[in-house]
């Protein structure tokens, strides 16, 4: 998905999308956030509580669904996998990562 196709979208109630800009969107989701490695960390808990309250991410142009985010001190790059109904958190900076 493309920004020029996001507009705004919700999807099962659970995220909403809707687009800022040509390369940014405002994101606001209770949809799961884990790590595709399985593991959970501070990083994973700090995302899901930002995306609960919706913030601005920037979109990848290279891949679809993927997104890049900073909230206070922390800097996050995650996948929405819609077809799941989950986030990937693929890699962080800035709090239990440094």
């Amino acid at each position: 998905m493309t920004m020029a196709e996001l507009g705004t979208r919700k999807d099962h109630i659970n995220i909403e999308i809707e687009a800022v800009n040509a390369d940014s969107a405002w994101i606001r989701s209770n949809w799961p956030v884990i790590s595709p490695r399985g593991q959970t960390s501070i990083d994973a808990k700090l995302l899901s509580e930002a995306l609960e309250g919706g913030l601005e991410a920037k979109s990848d142009a290279k891949r679809t669904g993927f997104f890049e985010a900073e909230t206070n001190h922390a800097w996050f790059y995650f996948h929405i996998a819609h077809k799941l109904g989950r986030i990937y958190l693929v890699a962080a900076r800035g709090s239990d990562t440094n």
